[in-house]
């Protein structure tokens, strides 16, 4: 469950984190290509059938994925990111 840990990113080594996230973009990006190979399998899988809609919806979620994984780990390769905990932290009591 690395998703509710990128809350705490402030805290952890930046490199196990990279390193958590190229596996996880890893995974995802092996999910699409399955994905993709499946969908081409339109004898199984008529364009139109529950399944294949099922299949090209994961597609366009996987899809948004690994971009939004790319893009995360470079923020965070860039130090681009803002510590959200600390923030809201801060931010509740200067108030």
């Amino acid at each position: 469950m690395i998703y509710p840990a990128l809350l705490f990113f402030n805290y952890a080594k930046k490199e196990k984190l990279l390193q958590l996230l190229d596996t996880r973009y890893q995974k995802v990006k092996k999910e699409l290509t399955r994905s993709i190979e499946q969908a081409e399998q339109s004898d199984e899988n008529p364009s139109e059938s529950i399944t294949s809609l099922i299949i090209q919806n994961a597609i366009k979620h996987l899809t948004i994925e690994v971009e939004w994984l790319m893009d995360l780990q470079h923020k965070i390769q860039k130090n681009e990111l803002q510590p959200q905990v600390s923030y809201e932290i801060e931010h509740f009591f200067s108030n």
